[in-house]
């Protein structure tokens, strides 16, 4: 019987142990061979109940020992959670105390930039049309002298290549007349 209850539990610790084919097999040699098998289970369930409760015995103060460190590491756990917590809720503050003056920084420096575009184009706006009026000056002249116009036209056509200026409506009237102006001169 040891023989054979020795080979069950065997085929049980089968990683591809399958209880529907176990049953089918059982079930279908009798009921003679059924009653045996339970009882074969039975006796081996009562076989690891008795060594199950002998090794707990045997380790009776090895288990309290570990409950109580579980115990003990659940406190620490707890104590490391709150650690966790107070941690993230400082680096939200930091967070917060270092982004919120960088947001500002940046966005300061951005209208910064914008502000220093616009006076670099409103400088060479002021240029280009005081260069403007000295050649209509120079072009509606009674004696009119084209090296001097045509050194201005030069500057004007050299504002207008820089980009930009194409941008203010108001100089449109004064880009086709320069351009007309430098077809002439030609």
């Amino acid at each position: 019987m040891a023989q054979s209850a020795s080979a069950l539990v065997e085929q049980f610790r089968k990683p591809d142990f399958d209880v529907a084919a176990f049953v089918r097999d059982a079930t279908g040699q009798g009921g003679d061979r059924i009653a045996r098998l339970t009882q074969t289970l039975e006796d081996c369930a009562g076989r690891f109940d008795d060594d199950l409760q002998r090794e707990i015995i045997a380790c009776h103060e090895e288990l309290l020992q570990n409950a109580s460190n579980i115990s003990n590491l659940d406190g620490q756990l707890g104590n490391i959670r709150e650690v966790v917590d107070t941690l993230k809720t400082s680096i939200s503050r930091v967070k917060g105390d270092v982004l919120t003056p960088f947001h500002s920084v940046k966005r300061r420096a951005m209208l910064l930039k914008r502000m220093q575009d616009v006076n670099v184009l409103i400088r060479r706006l002021r240029y280009f049309l005081f260069d403007a009026r000295k050649l209509r000056t120079q072009m509606e002249a009674p004696a009119k002298d084209f090296s001097k116009a045509a050194h201005t036209l030069q500057e004007l056509e050299a504002a207008l290549q820089e980009g930009g200026l194409e941008r203010v409506d108001i100089l449109r009237g004064e880009v086709t007349w320069i351009r007309e102006t430098g077809t002439r001169i030609r």
